[in-house]
């Protein structure tokens, strides 16, 4: 005997929208945190490689950030019910 298992479809894409969120203002903090830190090495005269390890890593970051902020919206778009209006239905 097997259940199924119904989800209210604006619950899990409210579930969905917050584990984004989570997902982005994670990536969020961690950019800013590297940012601050590179800023550190370049006051205390850190060489080139340290510097570009941390660049590489904000890069890595900013990258994911900006596949983050893109599933999220398209979750959205794909949660939205589709308004199809026809021509004859304006007139």
């Amino acid at each position: 005997m097997g259940r199924t298992l119904t989800v209210d479809a604006p619950a899990a894409t409210m579930a969905t929208t917050i584990r984004h969120q989570a997902q982005i203002d994670e990536l969020l903090l961690r950019i800013t945190g590297l940012v601050r830190a590179r800023e550190r090495l370049q006051q205390r005269d850190a060489n080139e490689a340290e510097l570009e390890e941390a660049s590489a890593e904000i890069g890595k970051l900013q990258w994911r950030l900006a596949r983050a902020v893109q599933a999220e919206q398209e979750d959205r778009r794909a949660a939205r019910p589709e308004r199809r209006r026809s021509a004859t239905a304006t007139r």
